[in-house]
């Protein structure tokens, strides 16, 4: 891991104009100043930058965060997953009508 930039500690505080960055959810600019103030690599500093989150939330990190609250499939919040139990009920319906008029013709 190099040191470069301002010469700061990268287990030290983050810079507040990262900090700011991250909070207003511009993670890669967060992820830039950082790496550029510190000289971190790119997985050092989203990983310092994670941490944050979690000190602050008590979060696991950002992946599994957005795991836990986004909606299934691509769902809205609130949006209930639609089934496929309802089609094959009229489907099955629509046949016992079908068969219900060809027996009757037949039978009359």
């Amino acid at each position: 891991m190099k040191t470069g930039g301002s010469g700061m500690n990268p287990g030290g505080p983050l810079p507040p104009e990262v900090v700011e960055a991250w909070r207003h959810g511009d993670k890669i600019e967060a992820i830039k100043r950082l790496r550029t103030a510190t000289g971190l690599g790119l997985a050092e500093a989203k990983a310092a930058l994670e941490a944050l989150d979690r000190q602050r939330t008590g979060t696991v990190g950002m992946a599994s965060r957005a795991h836990s609250h986004a909606p299934p499939s691509g769902l809205s919040p609130g949006e209930v997953p639609r089934t496929t139990g309802g089609l094959w009920a009229v489907a099955l319906v629509i046949v016992v009508l079908v068969l219900a008029g060809w027996l009757y013709t037949a039978l009359a």
